[in-house]
């Protein structure tokens, strides 16, 4: 990476946790990260954790983003949905790695791009070009970006949770898709959101 590192300008350095059964793969990750501008340390004081998911593997259960480092064949939307921040392959090169933590820190949702075109539906299969979302519903699909329940969405906007429900499953329907998970990173695709 040239320049100065992403983390070099902040305040307040990342700090990052390893997470892998490997304590070589645990070094060689470290190191990357130190040379990169991060700090490295226990579970307790992390901003994020860097996991190396062996396959077959469940998630941890951690109280910080994640950022999952898994086989190029592994689907990110799965991931996604049992707490990744973020999916990149193992051997990502080390600004793309840092680009995904500094993103997960930001409370961003991070695929890598291989890994996303084989695991998203084609923008063809996401229904008629003249279906497009409402003022109304782009406005959840911006809270359930933000990891709203329904209930906090129907808080909110002053609407029933009953409401709340019907909105996201029609924006399911609308993106094509089967998860709110499959919905953020869609609409974020199509332009419909900012993340």
């Amino acid at each position: 990476m040239s320049g100065l590192s992403p983390f070099a300008t902040r305040e307040t350095p990342l700090r990052a946790h390893v997470v892998t059964q490997d304590p070589r793969v645990r070094s060689g990750l470290e190191r990357v990260l130190v040379e990169q501008g991060l700090l490295t340390g226990d579970a307790a004081d992390a901003d994020v954790a860097l996991v190396d998911l062996a396959p077959g593997a469940k998630l941890p259960s951690l109280s910080v983003p994640m950022v999952v480092l898994v086989d190029p064949g592994a689907r990110p939307t799965e991931l996604l949905s049992a707490g990744a921040a973020a999916v990149l392959p193992r051997g990502c090169a080390p600004d793309r790695l840092c680009a995904a933590i500094l993103g997960a820190g930001l409370g961003l949702v991070v695929v890598d791009a291989e890994m996303a075109r084989g695991a998203l539906p084609e923008p063809r299969a996401l229904g008629d070009e003249g279906e497009t979302l409402t003022a109304r519903e782009r406005e959840v699909l911006t809270l359930v970006a933000s990891g709203h329940s329904n209930r906090r969405i129907a808080k909110a906007l002053g609407i029933s949770e009953h409401t709340a429900k019907f909105f996201v499953g029609q924006i399911l329907g609308k993106l094509g898709v089967s998860t709110r998970t499959e919905a953020v990173v869609v609409g974020a695709r199509r332009g419909l959101i900012w993340l």
